[in-house]
């Protein structure tokens, strides 16, 4: 149990470290997208619910208004309330947008991606069987 609650912990906390993106139909560039919701998948163990449905809501409300700019040049730059909150660079593969700090970092491997989904960008994460899905859609 308390194996879970720590890896959710750290799950939460990298969606949230990873402020990044939001959703696109066919390519980011150019497009605003703000966040949206987060979707867990999964059974939370019934000890743990009460404490990761908080932690979600804490997160939502956090995230709210967060707005992510993809820019011609391959930069993105995520802001909240008209402040910078991240920048960094991007790049599109088919379905899944790499972003790292700097533009070399775009070439290390293991690199976290988002997917394209419809009109959105989903970062997902799992571990212990439950997955988190961070939401953007297109602004």
């Amino acid at each position: 149990m308390k194996k879970l609650l720590i890896s959710m912990v750290a799950v939460v906390s990298a969606i949230i470290m990873c402020f990044a993106l939001a959703g696109c139909s066919k390519s980011v560039k150019g497009n605003t997208y703000v966040f949206d919701d987060i979707k867990i998948e999964g059974t939370i163990p019934e000890e743990a619910k009460e404490y990761i449905e908080e932690m979600i809501a804490e997160t939502k409300e956090m995230m709210a208004g967060v707005e992510v700019k993809f820019n011609d040049d391959g930069t993105y730059v995520a802001t909240k309330d008209g402040q910078e909150v991240q920048k960094g660079y991007y790049k599109q593969d088919g379905k899944k947008v790499y972003v790292a700090g700097t533009e070399e970092g775009l070439d290390a491997e293991n690199l976290e991606y988002y997917v394209v989904d419809g009109s959105k960008l989903v970062l997902s994460e799992s571990e212990d069987g439950l997955t988190i899905k961070m939401v953007y859609k297109k602004k």
